[in-house]
């Protein structure tokens, strides 16, 4: 099996556990957290776990290790920003 094929193998069955377990083990997500390998993983993560939070009483938990994700993400958008702007500069000198 191809290791992008074993990759998406392993990362949607963490996913899919979590999905049905009403109360998602913390092992199951640094297992996950610790096999995101790109944008893609990172945000079909964030979303099983906000999908998890829709209730009268939210896991806090669940809500700060998506928010620690969101701002992961955030900050790699600002550094591929910044990035551009930089090769633009460079470019035009």
């Amino acid at each position: 099996m191809p290791v992008g094929t074993a990759h998406e193998s392993y990362l949607t069955l963490l996913l899919d556990n979590v999905r049905s377990s009403r109360f998602p083990s913390h092992g199951v997500l640094d297992r996950i957290e610790g096999a995101i390998a790109d944008r893609r993983d990172a945000e079909a993560y964030v979303e099983v776990l906000l999908d998890k939070s829709r209730s009268q009483h939210p896991s806090l938990r669940l809500l700060d290790r998506a928010g620690r994700i969101v701002r992961l993400l955030a900050r790699a958008d600002q550094l591929e920003e910044a990035a551009r702007e930089n090769q633009d500069d460079h470019e035009h000198s």
